[in-house]
């Protein structure tokens, strides 16, 4: 059975490019801009859902023959369907050299595919925020923080919870373009403060188990915590303050004592001392938050991370 799946999907793939069409039961034709256009790899599933079983079987297949042949995703004309957003001060620039769309406002952009990108000039931009939650992301764009930051124009971007590979496709790029072109951005990352808050941002920094082969070149080593952190939350809740502080389920201490004992980023000879000692503290006090409590401390959320961030570039000139 795996051996068919194998070539069901190598079929898919060689007749996409060779025809630019890709035939799914979901939809009819889907003409394709060209014939080496990349195909999704959700089209692939959905040209025969019953021979793949679901859309993980799909991706871990292809992952496997880039890996195996010894090339990355994209030499096979195959990505994945994104779903992260991006607002900011940025614009991207196609292969041939020719301004594609300039990115100034305040509605959302799907993050764009990385293939079809030349350059990002982010031209204006200081700093990049990776969010966890699709609701502050929105919140902060609908509010152009972009524009407005204390510490200058930036970048906004959410891959809305555990990001697919497009979204750190182009976080990546953001972050190679902007070093070739002498502009070191500062990536920061804003997440709940709890076990899977803490995993996302592992995912971008370090990269995930399920995609081993292309973390490195997707991973952004020189990502910053900028919070949430659970003393953050013990220190600034009110005493009345009961949706600030929600005890860990079951599940968030498991997933917790998992990651401290079976991922090298969080065990005690780790990279991450500080990641570790936040997890360990979440199961001694039995706590967890969400980024929506700063929505109203002082100066609300876009106040917070404007002081979290001043913060960071005051340790910088020290």
């Amino acid at each position: 059975m795996a051996i068919a799946i194998i070539f069901r999907i190598l079929a898919i793939i060689t007749d996409a490019v060779n025809t630019g069409l890709v035939v799914s039961r979901r939809s009819a034709i889907q003409p394709k801009l060209s014939a080496v256009s990349d195909i999704q790899s959700r089209d692939i599933y959905y040209n025969d859902p019953t021979c793949f079983g679901t859309q993980r079987i799909v991706d871990t297949v292809i992952d496997d023959l880039a890996y195996t042949i010894g090339v990355d995703r994209a030499a096979l004309n195959v990505e994945a369907a994104a779903k992260g957003l991006v607002a900011g001060s940025y614009r991207t620039l196609t292969k041939p050299g020719e301004p594609m769309v300039a990115h100034l406002s305040t509605k959302d952009s799907l993050v764009p595919s990385s293939q079809e990108i030349g350059e990002i000039d982010v031209f204006e931009a200081s700093w990049v925020l990776i969010i966890e939650k699709e609701a502050v992301y929105r919140r902060l764009a609908r509010s152009e923080y972009y524009t407005r930051a204390a510490a200058g124009k930036g970048i906004l971007i959410t891959g809305k919870g555990y990001p697919d590979l497009s979204t750190r496709a182009f976080v990546r790029k953001i972050f190679e373009d902007s070093h070739r072109l002498g502009r070191a951005l500062t990536f920061y990352a804003l997440v709940d403060s709890d076990p899977d808050g803490m995993a996302i941002m592992s995912t971008y920094k370090y990269g995930s188990m399920a995609h081993t082969s292309q973390n490195g070149r997707l991973n952004i080593t020189r990502l910053r915590w900028l919070g949430l952190r659970t003393s953050e939350v013990v220190t600034g809740a009110s005493n009345n303050d009961d949706e600030a502080l929600i005890r860990l389920t079951a599940r968030d201490r498991k997933k917790i004592i998992t990651m401290l004992s079976n991922n090298p980023v969080w065990m005690e000879e780790g990279p991450e001392l500080e990641w570790r000692a936040e997890l360990q503290q979440m199961l001694m006090l039995n706590l967890k938050a969400e980024i929506e409590i700063l929505y109203d401390r002082d100066g609300g959320l876009e106040g917070w991370v404007d002081r979290k961030m001043e913060s960071f570039s005051l340790q910088q000139d020290d």
